[in-house]
């Protein structure tokens, strides 16, 4: 916080999650535990404001998504590919 300049925005236990805001409000940086870690694992999250229409638009596009999931009450989230196989994901909060 005092070298980087990020505030704590949400901090949640479980999952063991935290979101730090930046100078620019409209961009976040998530933290995330993870059971397993992969080299260069990170994964892009975009928030969009209803998850289930962001879904259909994806699959009429025919890219295919995880189920959703709903995260601690927060967050819905799904996970989808790019074309190289990059894992994105899509987060509409509660």
């Amino acid at each position: 916080q005092e070298v980087m300049g990020f505030q704590v925005v949400i901090k949640l236990e479980d999952p063991l999650w935290c979101e730090l805001s930046t100078e620019n409000r409209s961009v976040r940086v998530g933290l995330a535990q993870v059971r397993e870690v992969s080299s260069g694992d990170t994964t892009p999250i975009f928030r969009v404001k209803d998850l289930r229409a962001a879904q259909a638009a994806l699959a009429s596009s025919h890219v295919a998504t995880s189920d959703i999931e709903v995260v601690a009450s927060q967050a819905k989230l799904l996970t989808f590919s790019d074309l190289d196989g990059n894992a994105l994901m899509l987060q509409e909060l509660l």
